[in-house]
C-alpha cells in the first residue's frame, strides 16, 4: 500500500467505511485538463483544494531549506527531523514532477533568528 492510499484508507476508516480503492492523485499537469472537463462546481472545488495544498506544499519546502540550513550553521550537525522532512518532501515532489528549481526561496528575512 502505498503512502497516498494508507492516508485515504484511514480518511475512509474515519468516515466509517471499511476500505479505499487503490489511486493515484492527479498530477499538477492533469489539473487543468480536468478542471475542462469536470464543470460540477463541488469538483472545482476539490480540484482548488488540491492546488492550494500544493502551493503551501512549496511554501513549506523553502521554509524547511532555510530551517535547515541554520541548523547546519549552529549545530555543524544534520538533524534527522529534518532530513525525514526532506525525504517526504522530495518524495511528494517527485510523484508530481515537480522539480527543486520551480521552488521559490524562502521570502526575504526568514532566516532572520533576532526576534
Amino acid at each position: 500500500m502505498n503512502r497516498d492510499t494508507a492516508y485515504a484508507h484511514s480518511i475512509y476508516q474515519i468516515m466509517g467505511h471499511k476500505s479505499f480503492p487503490e489511486f493515484e492523485t492527479p498530477t499538477t499537469a492533469e489539473l487543468p485538463r480536468l478542471w475542462r472537463q469536470h464543470p460540477d462546481p463541488a469538483l472545482r472545488r476539490l480540484m482548488l483544494g488540491i492546488e492550494r495544498i500544493r502551493r503551501l506544499f512549496v511554501e513549506i519546502e523553502a521554509y524547511r531549506v532555510v530551517v535547515e540550513q541554520c541548523w547546519r550553521e549552529e549545530a555543524r550537525g544534520q538533524l534527522v527531523a529534518l532530513e525525514k522532512l526532506r525525504i517526504i518532501m522530495e518524495t511528494e515532489r517527485s510523484r508530481l514532477w515537480t522539480q527543486r528549481s520551480e521552488i521559490p526561496a524562502a521570502p526575504d528575512g526568514s532566516a532572520d533568528r533576532s526576534g
